[in-house]
């Protein structure tokens, strides 16, 4: 955590690490003919992804530090593959082949899941105390308030993720 509160230097410094992580397996695994795309995945979502969003479900995170993360995905994944940008594969034709998602529904999913724990524990632990709680007295600083975990949980939470019939209501 930086003095101004900015997750800038955690995201570089896991996209930093990642990017490490995956410049070892190079030679050995991304490279390697005799492994299937299948097992080359797997090893990418143990390895390299673990890396990247450890810590993640507590990160509030703004949309263009989410499309850092979602872009080293991709190229990533596009790595792995062996697609090039003169291949002019799209994102969503990577992820299919690939059968993953985007960073931005792995960050929801974490978060949801971590939501879920904090709701079921008991009073009086600190997580949920601050998760819950309000402050009695402060004033906010003018222009533009701080993201807070708070406000991103409620816009995850808002977002369906059905469809309706066509025809019904």
């Amino acid at each position: 955590m930086s003095s101004n509160l900015s997750l800038d230097g955690e995201i570089n410094g896991r996209i930093g690490k990642a990017a490490t992580v995956m410049s070892k397996l190079n030679t050995r695994v991304w490279t390697n003919k005799n492994l299937t795309l299948h097992t080359k995945l797997k090893v990418y979502q143990a390895c390299v992804l673990s890396t990247l969003l450890y810590g993640s479900e507590t990160w509030t995170t703004y949309t263009r530090q989410e499309h850092r993360l979602n872009a080293f995905h991709l190229r990533c994944l596009r790595k792995i593959m062996g697609h090039t940008w003169e291949d002019k594969v799209t994102n969503n034709d990577v992820l299919c082949k690939a059968r993953s998602t985007s960073i931005y529904a792995m960050l929801s999913e974490r978060r949801l899941r971590w939501l879920g724990h904090v709701s079921r524990m008991d009073k009086g632990r600190i997580p949920k105390d601050l998760l819950y709680g309000q402050l009695e007295c402060g004033t906010r600083s003018t222009g533009r308030p701080q993201l807070r975990f708070k406000d991103l949980c409620k816009r995850i939470s808002c977002q369906p993720t059905w469809t309706s019939t066509p025809g019904k209501t």
